[in-house]
């Protein structure tokens, strides 16, 4: 079936590299300017794979005839106009079990609140965002070892699989539409893009994780006098696993910026990485 892709962000190029067939024609966001003054010309990950293995790729206008759009981490909403165009639809793959996790950030969200189980789904578009009939799902484990990024390799690889054996099975075609399941719309629950500042926990609370660190490197003048109720353990596991790379989990002292980078055992307080002024201590 001759089909269009939609994205731009780095879980819509994992799954674009692992899709088979590829795509006719793959539609990005354009290049945007970025770094240090605006000198920088910033393109997609999704560009950027398509530069690297041949493949077409353009902006949506104007937007191309074909059987089926399929959508991943495209960053933009589809306006309406345009979802009825292909003559089968837009459909989404969504990584995480809808209708809960909708939004932009299912992934980590998925992490922090200590999941066990999360999954990959595919939608039928409609004018709302995430909120389609299910066309496939598929679970997925998180372990406890899981980050943000390997979280992101296992979804976008079961995606593409998914999509595979869906579209195998004819399920984007004229005979879809019995096959739709309505997501329970009661039970939907929704996440929002990450700032710097939700990696910021207070130093005080984090007195008893820094100790033994800052004691070995002499720095323990950087701690505060009055610690508050430390975060737990298993809290800053995830918090570290769900966060990293950005925003990161980071803390301040005398206007110091402090990253902590890597904390491998939630169990062992004393198996923390941090860096401060861009020296990394262990």
């Amino acid at each position: 079936m001759k089909y269009v892709y939609l994205s731009s962000g780095l879980f819509g190029a994992k799954v674009l590299s692992n899709l088979d067939p590829k795509p006719d024609l793959v539609i990005t966001q354009p290049d945007r300017k970025g770094g240090r003054g605006l000198k920088q010309i910033i393109v997609t990950p999704v560009k950027q794979y398509c530069q690297k293995n041949g493949l077409i790729v353009k902006g949506w206008n104007p937007f191309p005839d074909c059987q089926m759009a399929l959508v991943a981490d495209y960053g933009v909403i589809i306006p309406k106009d345009l979802l009825d165009r292909p003559k089968y639809g837009f459909f989404n793959i969504h990584p995480s079990l809808l209708p809960k996790y909708r939004g932009s950030t299912p992934l980590q969200s998925a992490i922090l609140n200590d999941e066990k189980i999360t999954g990959v789904s595919i939608i039928k578009m409609d004018e709302k965002v995430d909120h389609g009939p299910i066309v496939a799902q598929e679970k997925i484990a998180i372990s406890n070892s899981d980050t943000y990024l390997s979280l992101l390799e296992k979804t976008a690889h079961c995606g593409a699989l998914l999509f595979a054996e869906s579209n195998r099975r004819g399920l984007f075609g004229p005979d879809l539409a019995g096959r739709l399941r309505q997501q329970d719309h009661s039970l939907a629950t929704y996440t929002h893009k990450f700032t710097k500042q939700d990696g910021y926990v207070p130093i005080s609370q984090l007195i008893p994780y820094l100790t033994p660190i800052f004691k070995k490197y002499n720095l323990l003048h950087l701690l505060p006098n009055q610690a508050q109720q430390p975060i737990s353990p298993k809290e800053l596991h995830s918090l570290i696993r769900g966060l990293s790379p950005w925003p990161g989990v980071w803390t301040k002292a005398e206007n110091r910026v402090i990253k902590i980078v890597s904390n491998q055992n939630s169990q062992n307080i004393e198996a923390l990485e941090i860096v401060i002024d861009g020296k990394i201590y262990l």
